[in-house]
């Protein structure tokens, strides 16, 4: 039993080192300049991709990436917002329906 959880906790280790490994390899690229900065926060606000303008014509980076990467933007949280009411308008009449009848 000790040797199954020793095993387990080693190659957990492993799969940790080697994402935080690969994670590091990013570090080595330089920082945007001001105009990749903007360019990522308008394509933020437009709900395209942030990353597009670090990156070169094959796909690669060619700087690192800016904090707005990876998350969701305001088109995103609109849609969110909505889809909630919409539920919530159709939750309450229909729990209301279900009491009074």
């Amino acid at each position: 039993m000790k040797r199954i959880i020793l095993t387990i906790a080693l190659m957990a280790t492993a799969a940790f080192g080697a994402i935080s490994a690969r994670a590091d390899t990013s570090t080595n690229l330089p920082a945007p300049t001001l105009e990749q900065r903007v360019a990522g926060l308008e394509a933020y606000i437009a709900n395209s991709d942030p990353s597009a303008s670090l990156k070169d014509t094959n796909g690669n980076m060619i700087c690192q990436p800016t904090p707005v990467m990876n998350t969701a933007g305001p088109g995103h949280n609109t849609w969110m917002m909505t889809s909630t009411a919409l539920v919530l308008f159709m939750t309450l009449p229909g729990l209301a329906l279900f009491y009074g009848g």
